[in-house]
C-alpha cells in the first residue's frame, strides 16, 4: 500500500515542494506514491521539515529534522516546548505565491496569529519553526 498522508500518483504532473512541516505519528508512510517507475520530476522535495519515518527518504538534507519527537505541549496541544528540536529549524522564505517569480516572506503570524518570527532558540536570530505554531518561548 502506498498510500500515506501525502499521495502522489504516477499521472501527478507537478512538482510537490513541501516545506516547514511536521510528519509525526501519522502514518506508517507520510508521503506515499503511486506507480511505477515515477521519474525524477514527479518526486517531491522535503526540506526544512520533522519527520519520524516516511518523508525521510525524500529529505534533500536542507536543515530537515528526522526521526525525532517534535516535543508537542501535549497529544491535544501541538504548540513546541523549550528544547524541541523544531525551534528556528524553519525557512522563512518560501514560494508561497505561485504567480509571482521567486521566493517571498512567509505569513507575519501562526496558525494561532501569534507573531511568526521569533528567536527561540536566542541565537539572535529571528528563523520560523517547523510546524503550524510558533514557539514563543518560556
Amino acid at each position: 500500500d502506498n498510500e500515506g498522508t501525502i499521495s502522489l500518483s504516477r499521472d501527478d504532473q507537478l512538482r510537490l515542494i513541501v516545506q516547514n512541516c511536521l510528519f509525526y505519528q501519522d502514518s506508517n508512510k507520510e508521503i506515499g506514491l503511486r506507480g511505477d517507475p515515477f521519474d525524477g520530476y514527479a518526486l517531491p522535495i522535503v526540506r526544512y521539515c520533522l519527520s519520524d519515518s516516511g518523508a525521510a527518504q525524500f529529505t534533500q538534507g536542507l536543515a530537515s529534522v528526522t526521526n525525532q519527537d517534535p516535543d508537542f505541549v501535549s497529544d491535544n496541544d501541538w504548540r513546541l516546548r523549550d528544547g524541541s528540536p523544531c525551534i528556528d529549524r524553519g525557512n522563512s522564505l518560501a514560494d508561497v505565491d505561485p504567480l509571482t517569480p521567486g521566493v517571498q516572506l512567509l505569513p507575519l503570524a501562526d496558525y494561532q496569529g501569534a507573531p511568526r518570527f521569533v528567536d527561540g532558540n536566542f541565537d539572535g536570530d529571528a528563523t520560523v519553526d517547523i510546524g503550524a505554531y510558533e514557539f514563543l518561548g518560556g
